[in-house]
């Protein structure tokens, strides 16, 4: 039988994502105020870009600006902009916090017709280590040196939360033909964080400061992490977690039990309906498709990051559990302990959509999960949530296809109180009379792994 190879099986999902809940450990992302000064010093902790702005002041500001379309934003480069996201990151010295205000920094290719405000906002949400507005920046437009900004709306001066306009601000300062950067809402409002002494009306944004490591060196860090490696230490870990049930004097089964009432000891049953919910536990395709290549890409970067192997930076057991020290540095960039390597993402989606399976890296769409794109990595919201329970019903095999009808409904897995009528019958008479259905079309490997090609709902 060939359930997901050396992965837990989703009771043990279960029971981490539902009932081991952990302590959330994202920190709240928090601009910083800095030195006023029209133009923000690169600071001596962390390192500085490798071009500063100040290496392009002396280009033809005027020039610049004449070679922008209309409706455009004027940049130095008018191939490529680098996104200056801000935030506060936290790492610790024996008992000591230290906060350090960084600024990761992201490049973005210009479309060709220039970097409008719309786009420039949409690039921001994107890149958005936490959940910004996709049209936050309604427009920008450049008065001499300085670049006068209207947000939609503007930051709750009580929240003290000044991470847009800091992004904003490095942002256009370190690409753009200016020397200062001004904020006001749709209504001419501007904000009480205005801080620079010598102009009232310019923003000043906290001191440009870079990590100390840049993205390839992160990145060589975390394939320095195998997939197999990884694999094997979770598969350790999960035996470690039964044996601890067990020694409680618990049961614990894995997968959906054999003896199950829609299973009937069918083991190629037990092996499709194991996979399906392994795949699709808190995420049932929201589309119908017909091949992997028209799925919807949210349920593949879903599908693939809760099938993947976590990794942790801290912990004693290097050997049984997939504790990698050497990932401290990514791990403090993405203010997490728990981590998903996008290497080992890929990865998983291969293993069960396919290696034809179309990828890419974001952090649309997975809410409340968080893609931390300079580390290279996924952290989890660190709660426990609620997930429907799939029922495989029947199930048809032709050569290596195999067409599988499913159920879903939460109405008995534990958690909250069930329908009244749902209540009064059998699990069974439930699923089979009362819950839609949708179709998976699986196909067998010559490997004899399974991976899912398609769905659709009934």
């Amino acid at each position: 039988m060939n359930h997901l190879l050396h992965h837990p099986g989703p009771g043990f999902k279960r029971a981490l994502c539902l009932c081991l809940a952990a302590l959330f450990t994202a920190l709240t992302l928090a601009g910083c105020a800095g030195e006023p000064d029209s133009q923000p010093p690169v600071s001596s902790q962390g390192s500085a870009p490798e071009e500063s702005r100040e290496e392009s002041s002396s280009q033809d500001v005027s020039a610049s600006a004449s070679q922008t379309a209309p409706g455009t934003i004027p940049t130095l480069d008018p191939a490529v902009v680098t996104l200056y996201m801000c935030r506060t990151v936290v790492t610790y010295s024996g008992d000591e916090e230290i906060q350090d205000t960084l600024y990761l920094p992201v490049e973005r290719e210009i479309p060709p017709e220039g970097l409008t405000p719309e786009v420039f906002s949409g690039m921001l949400f994107q890149a958005a280590l936490l959940a910004l507005p996709e049209d936050s920046v309604t427009d920008v437009t450049v008065e001499g040196e300085t670049a006068l900004v209207t947000l939609r709306e503007l930051p709750d001066p009580e929240s003290l939360d000044t991470t847009l306009l800091d992004t904003v601000a490095m942002t256009l300062l370190q690409n753009c033909p200016v020397k200062g950067v001004s904020f006001q809402d749709q209504q001419g409002n501007v904000p009480s964080f205005q801080t620079a002494q010598e102009d009232p009306t310019r923003y000043t944004p906290p001191t440009l400061a870079v990590p100390e490591q840049s993205r390839e060196e992160l990145a060589a860090l975390r394939q320095s992490v195998s997939y197999e490696d990884a694999m094997e230490k979770t598969r350790r870990q999960e035996e470690a977690f039964i044996r601890q049930l067990e020694a409680n004097g618990e049961t614990y089964v894995q997968g959906v039990p054999l003896d199950a009432w829609n299973i009937r000891r069918d083991e190629t049953a037990k092996e499709i309906a194991d996979f399906i919910e392994d795949v699709t536990l808190f995420n049932i395709p929201s589309e119908n498709f017909e091949t992997i290549q028209n799925a919807p890409a949210d349920f593949i970067l879903m599908a693939s990051i809760l099938n993947s192997p976590a990794v942790y930076g801290q912990g004693e057991d290097t050997e049984n559990a997939p504790v990698y020290p050497e990932l401290l540095p990514v791990m403090e960039i993405a203010m997490d302990y728990e981590c998903f390597l996008q290497e080992h993402v890929e990865a998983t989606a291969r293993r069960i959509f396919g290696d034809d399976v179309p990828f890419a890296h974001t952090g649309r769409g997975i809410s409340p999960w968080k893609y931390h794109e300079y580390a290279g990595v996924y952290t989890p919201p660190h709660m426990g949530w609620g997930a429907e329970k799939s029922y495989l019903l029947e199930y048809s095999q032709d050569g290596d296809i195999i067409t599988a009808t499913v159920a879903y409904s939460s109405q008995f897995t534990g958690l909250g109180e069930p329908d009244p009528e749902a209540a009064a019958m059998t699990e069974e008479e439930w699923v089979t009379t009362r819950e839609p259905r949708c179709q998976f079309t699986l196909r067998r490997r010559p490997d004899g792994r399974l991976i899912l090609t398609g769905y659709r709902a009934l």
